[in-house]
């Protein structure tokens, strides 16, 4: 605009449109890296994360599982991830796009209004206190949104898989209430969300950016002739800034969402540090074990959970290896339990279980669960044939194995 001021219109300048060119060009090519350079970044972190969490989960102890509801398990490799693989590089992208456009109009009216910087300074204090004020309470807020959705999860789950019974009960209208209850506490907080978002957006686009605008355009007018300011870098000035109360409402909307969504990662990376099952100090790996398959089990006491009672209370018993054995006993009698303990899904409180020899308590958990099969009372099936579900390992070299 300048050269074109300053030319008189002439559009025969070649050098000046050379260089317009090879900067739109430069900035082309910088954008087309920017881009592959990020997706390709978010991917990787995203890809790592989602490793770490599983294999953290994976490995957590009965006593995890049995406390943590199901809903929140879902919510953290469902909700948090669409968060972190979808939206956080979306908002980084456009965070980076606003920022520099906002830049577009307070770097360039300093440089050439040298009277402009005491207003840019001011104009951006106020914005950093605004943003202080307004992120401590948005994050909050998306925090409580992304609690709120599990409990909603993980009932729908719980009432699909017992709804014969809620049915047969005649309670189908109470588990509806509880289910509308958590859709409705899922929803408050998107919208307390949205009302502070517009309310704080009011005031910042209309008096905080109206009046750097305004002191803008008064500057502009004194300084007209002075030589400071020419005709062609006043209407570039303006140009942009026609856009400048959006561009900054949407940095601070882009920044402030990509801080709540990393509360995404917070979430992801406190299961990552989830406390693993114990594993032996010096853990054996015996060679041809087991043999026979001779189980010991030796005063053994087992509670799952510290404060509940002892579901094994001192059992001792001798199974000989090649026995076919039932045992039996009521519900809750610790049939199952039994089973727990010989495979060390539960830590034992005292006593201790050999096979062959060797305790249990010794063996890596790997070494242990590999040399036992187990067919739980709720079998599960995975989808593949016969032989992938026998040998799930794939470890079998043939038919007869």
């Amino acid at each position: 605009a300048q050269v074109w001021a300053d030319r008189g219109g002439e559009s025969s300048q070649a050098k000046p449109i050379l260089n317009y060119l090879l900067t739109g060009l430069g900035f082309a090519l910088a954008t087309f890296v920017q881009q592959i350079a990020y997706n390709l970044f978010f991917l990787y972190t995203s890809r790592s994360l989602h490793q770490q969490q599983l294999t953290s989960v994976l490995r957590s102890p009965m006593e995890w599982w049995d406390t943590t509801p199901k809903g929140v398990i879902i919510a953290r490799f469902s909700m948090d991830f669409m968060l972190l693989d979808i939206f956080l590089p979306q908002m980084f992208n456009f965070f980076c796009d606003t920022w520099m456009n906002t830049l577009i109009v307070l770097v360039p009216s300093t440089m050439i209004i040298p009277h402009m910087a005491p207003a840019s300074l001011l104009f951006l204090v106020v914005c950093y206190k605004l943003y202080g004020l307004y992120s401590r309470v948005s994050v909050e807020v998306f925090r409580l949104q992304l609690m709120a959705g599990a409990p909603m999860v993980g009932s729908f789950g719980s009432f699909l898989q017992g709804i014969d019974t809620i049915r047969a009960f005649g309670r189908v209208d109470a588990f509806r209430a509880t289910f509308r209850t958590h859709v409705q506490n899922r929803y408050r907080a998107p919208y307390a969300f949205n009302v502070l978002q517009n309310l704080f957006f009011t005031v910042l686009s209309g008096p905080v950016c109206g009046a750097y605008a305004a002191i803008l355009g008064v500057l502009l007018i004194k300084l007209r002739g002075t030589g400071f300011v020419s005709t062609g870098k006043a209407g570039l000035i303006y140009a942009f800034l026609n856009f400048f109360p959006f561009q900054v409402s949407a940095v601070f909307t882009m920044s402030t969402m990509m801080e709540s969504f990393m509360s995404s990662a917070e979430r992801v990376i406190e299961y990552i540090r989830l406390e693993p099952e114990r594993e032996a100090a010096s853990p054996a790996t015996p060679r041809a074990w087991p043999r026979k398959g001779d189980i010991v089990i030796e005063d053994v006491c087992m509670r799952y959970r510290a404060g509940l009672p002892l579901v094994i209370d001192r059992v001792s018993v001798h199974f000989t290896g090649g026995e076919k054995v039932g045992i039996c006993g009521r519900t809750g009698s610790g049939k199952s339990s039994l089973v727990q303990c010989l495979l060390r899904i539960v830590a034992l409180e005292r006593g201790r279980v050999t096979i062959d020899g060797e305790d249990a308590a010794q063996l890596a958990l790997r070494t242990l669960r590999r040399a036992v099969g187990f067919v739980p009372q709720d079998p599960f099936v995975w989808n593949g044939t016969l032989r992938e579900n026998v040998d799930v390992l794939g470890k079998a070299r043939g038919d007869a194995d």
